[in-house]
């Protein structure tokens, strides 16, 4: 070989050194920053018949294994998923509470048994009445408040969908970006390994976010579906969602939310994984059917209450009372049977006036109201109001209205029930659960007596007892009678004490916030095992790289000394010359 040959294949060799020297330092330098890999230089050769020396060559990432990286997409996803679910219904358990609480649901109902006991006692008492309307309003301001609890976690998901379905479009439009200056950067003959480093992150977090499917194509570029969709082929496709503002127990998908949309298909039932997919199964499945158990408890006590209420009359009675249920027109048909006693009575008890009413008799409710106004002549006004609600009103100054349901029956309640003429509580499930409003304005209307039913009941007689504590224990037993409770949440339907109703409610979500925080457990301890696995194989060792540069230290200084000793043989051979 001529020292010319020498000299060109040992400065081929020395370029080389130091291409690969540089790659070393670079793996140092970078060997912290997030999601960064290993970067090898590929030597390429040339040969001739003389020699085979480097000719150039290309940085890659040292190891890839596209197995581990999927399994880390998917780890990525349930993860999230799981995290996001463990906590909304953690944050939900804490504000029901335990059983054995003294700020929950349970001790708010041991509130009002405790009150209901005392009532029973002293039944004439207006300060044990006043006890009991102010534990009712705890019991259901405990059944709004955990609604208003659940609707503003429901409300917080719809936000985070929002935040990321825009985040999703961010890292979707990067992504496309990345694919095209991967293109680019190929076509200069340039390595593309930085590039799909950062293609590596942006997938990783979209993966958080959205579980998604992906591959790399002929022409390295990244194509990513979600719910069997494209979110990337050749372009972008953006994700479109609008959050409601306002989230109530009655608003549902899909009527009540905007559908998040995909290209023209509503991909909300289709998204099942990432931290969109727990927020997604949050707010249409886990929290909703939260709220359904909490109203069919609601349902079923503000029911069995209102029964027993509705059978008494308070002492001293009322001069107006206005129906707690409202819509009615005088055309409706009545359909009744049986009778119930309207009586007035003044502030000892005493009948003042009365009409038993056959209820049977009467085809509509202005039937009805055209007879107790003909009985009572001004002594007594029936009516519907503007809301369509029935009001008694008494027109004696010092005399209120009392009733006695006897054996009426309208639609399988009492005349009182049917109107809502003596409720406790007011509302169509926990979300707007409420004590009636005449009790609010005064306690002492809570009923504890009942009207006299005596056939032969004659006006002077006393109508009313104020020492009557029956109703008031009928009440206290309704928390610990058995009723039917409709299938509700993820409840089937059963025969339930209220009591043991709300004690299965709590137990419930205490055992879903705790299965769902060991499922998030789980899944993040094996998210990392797959992570630290895949930077194992993937993240730089500095101890390795410093050896490796021991070793190219070395082979640069080889081939520094063999052009230093071929440029002295030049000189001898000039100097022979010479």
């Amino acid at each position: 070989m001529s020292l010319i040959g020498a000299l060109n294949n040992t400065f081929a060799g020395l370029k080389d050194t130091e291409a690969r020297l540089n790659v070393t330092a670079q793996n140092v330098t970078n060997a912290d920053r997030a999601g960064y890999t290993r970067k090898v230089y590929n030597s390429e050769y040339v040969s001739t018949d003389k020699a085979t020396v480097p000719s150039g060559g290309v940085i890659d990432s040292a190891y890839t294994d596209q197995f581990l990286e999927k399994t880390l997409i998917e780890d990525l996803s349930y993860a999230s998923y799981n995290s996001k679910i463990s906590d909304f219904l953690s944050n939900y358990a804490d504000q029901l509470g335990k059983i054995s609480s003294g700020s929950t649901i349970s001790s708010a109902i041991n509130g009002i048994l405790t009150a209901f006991g005392g009532l029973s006692v002293t039944p004439e008492d207006d300060a044990m009445k006043t006890d009991v309307v102010n534990q009712a309003q705890r019991l259901a301001g405990e059944l709004s408040g955990l609604s208003g609890e659940i609707q503003d976690l429901r409300t917080r998901t719809e936000q985070e969908i929002a935040q990321n379905i825009e985040e999703i479009n961010t890292a979707v439009q990067r992504l496309d970006e990345i694919n095209v200056e991967i293109t680019l950067t190929a076509s200069t003959g340039r390595s593309v390994a930085e590039l799909e480093d950062q293609r590596r992150v942006v997938l990783q977090g979209l993966a958080e976010n959205i579980d998604v499917t992906s591959f790399v194509d002929s022409n390295n570029q990244l194509k990513v579906y979600a719910g069997s969709r494209p979110l990337l082929d050749s372009s972008a496709h953006q994700l479109e969602f609008t959050p409601a503002t306002n989230v109530g127990s009655t608003t549902l998908y899909p009527a009540g939310f905007s559908a998040i949309d995909l290209n023209g298909t509503d991909m909300t039932t289709l998204l099942k994984g990432g931290e969109l997919g727990g927020l997604i199964e949050l707010r249409d499945t886990l929290l909703v059917e939260e709220q359904e158990k909490l109203d069919e408890f609601a349902e079923v006590l503000r029911e069995q209450l209102n029964t027993v209420l509705n059978e008494g009359a308070s002492y001293a009675s009322r001069s107006s009372i206005v129906g707690d249920e409202d819509g009615f027109a005088l055309g409706d048909a009545l359909g009744a049977t049986g009778s119930v006693r309207i009586a007035l009575t003044d502030n000892l008890g005493v009948t003042q006036n009365f009409g038993d009413f056959n209820l049977a008799g009467y085809a509509t409710i202005n039937d009805m109201i055209t007879d107790i106004n003909a009985t009572f002549g001004g002594a007594i006004v029936a009516a519907l109001d503007v809301d369509g609600s029935l009001t008694l009103n008494s027109g004696v100054a010092g005399q209120g209205v009392s009733l006695n349901q006897l054996d009426s029956d309208i639609g399988g309640e009492s005349f009182s029930k049917s109107f809502g003429l003596n409720n406790l509580f007011t509302g169509e499930g926990a979300e707007d659960m409420k004590v009636s409003s005449y009790l609010l304005e005064n306690n002492a209307f809570l009923a504890t007596s009942r009207m006299s039913a005596d056939p032969a009941l004659v006006v002077g007689d006393i109508g009313l007892n104020p020492g009557d504590g029956s109703l008031a224990q009928e009440m206290n037993d309704v928390f610990n009678t058995l009723y039917s409770f409709n299938a509700a949440g993820n409840f089937a339907g059963q025969t339930e004490t209220l009591d043991a109703y709300v004690d299965k409610i709590i137990a419930n979500i205490a055992v879903r916030a705790n299965n769902a925080s060991e499922e998030a457990l789980t899944t993040t301890l094996i998210l990392e095992q797959t992570k630290t696995t895949l930077e194992n194989l993937t993240g730089v060792n500095v101890d390795e790289e410093m050896a490796n540069l021991i070793d190219l230290e070395s082979k640069y200084s080889a081939s520094a000394r063999m052009m230093a000793t071929i440029q002295e043989m030049f000189d001898e051979l000039i100097n022979a010359v010479r």
